[in-house]
């Protein structure tokens, strides 16, 4: 006899059920180094979701892996000192064609997000500027680290004046990596 398990509102589940004829998806995960990343990342491969390639400092990752039981089976690993280091590399590998999507592991979000700020023509300030503005007007957790201030002639758009998120990322990627 077998017996199904549903927890919540069954959504979930209906989406896996939906995914079972799909191929799996490669998937740079960004620094899976605690056991809920790394684990979440193995079992969606397991359940034929993805095919990880793990973006971390691979001696952590395998101890991790090793102390917790957790099966690594092929996963390929890219092997980069840390966090921010795993961030780049895992937005590197879906640009380079060797993945689809990229999964956050245990990094912190802001280590991957940053606020771009258009400035208006003939207006001038600073990022400590913005963020004193934002510390006195938003909860703490929600100040950005980190802003990207352009004029609108620098901002990559489409023809029909879309933002070009990739492009975008690309460009905030080589001004973090100097």
């Amino acid at each position: 006899m077998t017996t199904t398990v549903q927890t919540g509102t069954g959504k979930f589940e209906k989406i896996l059920e939906r995914c079972q004829d799909l191929e799996p998806v490669p998937t740079s995960v960004a620094y899976p180094c605690d056991e809920t990343s790394l684990a979440g990342a193995i079992d969606a491969a397991a359940q034929g979701l993805i095919t990880p390639i793990l973006v971390g400092p691979a001696a952590t990752i395998r101890e991790l892996a090793r102390a917790k039981g957790i099966d690594l089976g092929g996963a390929a690993i890219e092997d980069v000192p840390d966090s921010r280091s795993a961030a780049a590399r895992a937005v590197a590998l879906v640009r380079e064609g060797k993945a689809e999507l990229v999964m956050k592991g245990s990094l912190h979000s802001d280590e991957i997000l940053a606020a771009v700020i258009v400035l208006r023509e003939g207006h001038d300030t600073g990022a400590e500027a913005l963020r004193a503005f934002c510390k006195a007007a938003l909860a703490a957790y929600k100040v950005p680290q980190e802003f990207c201030l352009m004029r609108r002639d620098e901002l990559p758009v489409t023809d029909t004046g879309k933002v070009q998120k990739v492009r975008l990322a690309a460009m905030l990627a080589a001004k973090r990596a100097g």
